[in-house]
């Protein structure tokens, strides 16, 4: 009875031929290639020193011939965002060496083996410093879900939808202070928390503020969006003033729901995402209008117009701050009056990067 044998291929070569044997002996038989397609590799390459994407660097590998001999070198390499990709390279049973080069200094080597037809993505490296950072929850934003974006794959979760477990958080400086970065997602508890309209929270409203405060001065980076814009306003209330009279609690939400196609105001952050314009998605109504920025506010999506509410009637206001950032001491407060959860797409995700990060690590 015949039998079917498989020779196995080489790199870049040809798959060699199937062949019959039988009783009358060996006899090669004309190859078929219908189900082999080329492959590809990718990955991105980090600069170790600076922990930033590296643009430049050579990336390649060879094909072989059946006698172990090169035959051919395919390259690449890198863009402005560290990644590459080499294409057109033929399954095999031999394991193609990519190399990643700068200069004259091999940086990386990977062994791989190509599959007919898909692309083979090395795992991204980590290209960024540690950061510890916490996550207060809350019912209208998802912060934690772009810190992949900034390399941060692990973080903690303050439930800030009690007013127990965030206060607790909020009142104990030490639990706050090995944080780099808290994130404070729209829709977290405020009553007891930072402001007590009742009565009832005691003397750990002052506490909780003074301890944010005292975060950010001393180094820290805190994020609030949409309606956690209250923080911002009771700790730092000559920096923005909102629309609405400041003296009563959430007085500024009155956005209107819609899509606002805002200017991109800040140089760095146009050369960070390659365009001077963003549609900005307002999907729920009531959203805090900025009505202007004071001082060394940095302004960096600004709407011409957006719409708010007053009662039954709908107004309009000019150039309206969307994303701020101000210096408070050694630390950072950014605010965006719009939820990240429904701005998580291209450049929209891309202004997460650039402001969260420290300023010497937000360039890509």
């Amino acid at each position: 009875m015949a039998r079917l044998l498989r020779i196995g291929m080489v790199a870049g070569g040809l798959v060699s031929a199937v062949a019959c044997v039988n009783d009358s002996g060996f006899t090669p038989t004309k190859p078929s290639l219908d189900d082999l397609q080329p492959g590809s590799v990718s990955g991105r390459v980090c600069e170790a020193t600076s922990l930033t994407w590296l643009e430049g660097a050579q990336v390649y590998t060879q094909a072989f011939d059946e006698n172990d001999i090169p035959i051919a070198t395919m390259g690449t390499v890198t863009d402005d965002d560290g990644r590459w990709m080499i294409e057109d390279l033929l399954p095999s049973e031999r394991l193609y060496d990519v190399v990643v080069q700068y200069g004259y200094e091999i940086l990386e080597t990977h062994s791989v083996s190509i599959v007919s037809g898909q692309n083979v993505a090395l795992a991204e490296p980590e290209c960024f410093a540690p950061l510890n950072v916490a996550v207060v929850s809350g019912s209208y934003d998802d912060l934690g879900a772009l810190l992949g974006d900034i390399g941060v794959f692990s973080y903690d979760i303050v439930d800030g939808t009690s007013s127990a477990p965030l206060s607790d958080f909020l009142s104990s400086y030490e639990s706050m202070e090995s944080y780099d970065v808290i994130l404070f997602n729209g829709g977290h508890v405020e009553e007891d928390v930072i402001y007590d309209l009742d009565g009832s929270a005691g003397g750990t409203i002052n506490q909780n503020l003074t301890n944010i405060q005292r975060f950010v001065e001393e180094g820290g980076v805190i994020y609030s969006t949409d309606w956690s814009y209250d923080i911002v306003e009771l700790i730092w209330p000559s920096a923005i003033d909102f629309l609405g009279d400041d003296a009563y609690i959430n007085a500024a939400q009155l956005g209107e729901t819609g899509t606002v196609s805002a200017n991109v105001t800040d140089d760095g952050l146009i050369g960070f995402i390659g365009q001077n314009t963003v549609d900005v998605v307002f999907d729920l109504p009531v959203w805090p209008v900025i009505d202007t920025s004071v001082g060394d506010v940095t302004v960096l999506l600004q709407a011409p117009v957006a719409s708010y509410r007053e009662g039954d009637d709908v107004l309009s206001t000019k150039q309206v701050p969307l994303l701020v950032e101000f210096a408070a001491g050694s630390g950072k407060v950014v605010f965006s009056s719009y939820r990240l959860v429904s701005n998580s797409d291209g450049a929209m995700r891309s202004t997460f990067s650039y402001v969260v990060r420290p300023e010497e690590d937000s360039a890509p």
